[in-house]
């Protein structure tokens, strides 16, 4: 049991393609987080996906910002993140691949 990570959209989605028939009940999971720190006035948006194929989970794990509430410079970031999230959005409905909302994490029981 592992985890593939990638932080490149299309090789996520390559990946994903590859072994789309193998996708554990045909789902894809994505989350959409906002965070600062409070030692700092910018803001950050983190996107994950995942899906389970085989024991493996394939995740795409990105950070978009930093954000300082000016939108001229917030702009080319959020574009980002929206572009990925169609790109997703839309690869997954051409795989037959439904997405929802949430993570995927593997849990490890200790003896």
């Amino acid at each position: 049991m592992g985890c593939v990570n990638f932080s490149d959209l299309t090789q996520f989605l390559e990946e994903l393609r590859r072994d789309h028939l193998l996708v554990e009940r045909r789902l894809v999971r994505i989350v959409e987080l906002e965070f600062g720190y409070w030692s700092s006035p910018a803001r950050y948006k983190h996107l994950i996906v995942t899906a389970r194929i085989g024991q493996d989970i394939l995740q795409f794990d990105r950070f978009y910002g930093p954000l300082t509430g000016h939108h001229e410079h917030d702009r080319p970031y959020a574009q980002a993140m929206s572009s990925h999230l169609v790109q997703l959005q839309e690869s997954c409905q051409e795989l037959g691949i439904e997405t929802r909302r949430g993570v995927l994490e593997e849990v490890t029981v200790l003896a």
